[in-house]
């Protein structure tokens, strides 16, 4: 989404108690003291991710909300933060909730009006046009995600490798023209267009991968 600015978890952060660098990659695309908004609708809100959240944030947050009661004006209360972050889960869980509460479409109002977005693991996923979710029989499965951002997006590529080669697979088959597979303890960054890795250790990486006339190209964007 052009102008817009995306930190895309591949696992870790805030959430998990993991990974500080993860947390100051947000912060630093954010002003002083951001007013932060919290979604935990992956995991349910899961209290004990939220606080866990608001544990790892404090003392350099200017303030940490949650969502607003169901029915309320979701556009206004994004539109007034400086950043947003979607906690991990269930990418199922959280593609209904924002259905149902037309939040995609005031997280996109918002990011081209100057809001951060951050999102780990599910609440990354979904944020791009397809995304790649390991179903209850244990295979890896494309799927349509809410599209604010192009490409497909697959994490934990370090703790579960085998969705490296399910991403490459889609991305030669044609499902998705181009896909980003992001380790744990890495983040993918979209900046005005411009796509960028980072990483908590040497050994993590952000790949994006692309088909052309000889195969897939990947391309490790955390060098």
């Amino acid at each position: 989404m052009e102008g817009s600015v995306l930190v895309a978890i591949g696992g870790g952060g805030a959430t998990h108690g993991t990974h500080p660098e993860l947390d100051r990659l947000c912060l630093e695309r954010a002003p002083a003291e951001p007013r932060i908004g919290y979604v935990g609708w992956a995991s349910g809100d899961d209290s004990e991710k939220a606080a866990r959240f608001r544990a790892a944030l404090a003392g350099r947050a200017g303030s940490i909300e949650e969502p607003p009661a169901a029915g309320a004006d979701l556009r206004s209360w994004a539109a007034g933060l400086d950043l947003v972050y979607l906690g991990g889960g269930a990418c199922g869980a959280l593609m209904e909730r924002m259905a149902q509460t037309g939040f995609a479409a005031a997280l996109k109002e918002a990011a081209r009006r100057g809001t951060v977005l951050a999102g780990v693991s599910a609440g990354a996923s979904c944020l791009f046009a397809r995304y790649v979710w390991r179903a209850e029989d244990g295979d890896l499965r494309l799927a349509k995600g809410a599209g604010l951002f192009e490409g497909a997006f697959v994490p934990h590529c370090q703790s579960e490798p085998d969705r490296i080669d399910a991403m490459a697979g889609f991305v030669a088959a044609g499902d998705a023209p181009f896909g980003y597979a992001v380790d744990d303890g890495a983040a993918l960054i979209l900046d005005g267009g411009r796509a960028s890795g980072a990483a908590s250790q040497s050994d993590r990486r952000v790949r994006r991968m692309r088909r052309q006339a000889d195969g897939v190209v990947c391309e490790d964007l955390a060098e």
